[in-house]
């Protein structure tokens, strides 16, 4: 295991040592983001939702995904589009401003 000095530590970016010490404002960020993220993947039609599970979370192919779900593999071109659009708009208020760096900081 690397020891990291003490200038190492000051060079730090914040976020890189914010770990558990997370302060209670992120903390209650990352829960409302979570419920966000639930209720956006609740309002998709279950096609749209498992299609964009199973591309997004399971890294699976178009054309796995088709025959899983017994479709074309155009209709999964199509459904997984249509899903991240709809969870995008759902979570635009998560969503740093245009030109902003990490925590909203302008770059």
């Amino acid at each position: 295991m690397k020891h990291v000095s003490g200038s190492d530590e000051k060079n730090r970016p914040p976020e890189a040592s914010a770990g558990a010490d997370a302060s209670p404002d992120r903390a209650l960020e990352a829960k409302e983001l979570e419920g966000a993220v639930g209720e956006a993947l609740s309002k998709l039609s279950e096609r749209e939702r498992a299609a964009s599970t199973m591309c997004q979370f399971e890294g699976m192919a178009y054309r796995d995904i088709a025959e899983a779900l017994a479709a074309s593999e155009a209709a999964v071109k199509s459904l997984i589009p249509r899903a991240t659009l709809s969870i995008a708009r759902a979570l635009e208020r998560f969503q740093a401003p245009a030109g902003a760096g990490i925590e909203g900081r302008e770059l």
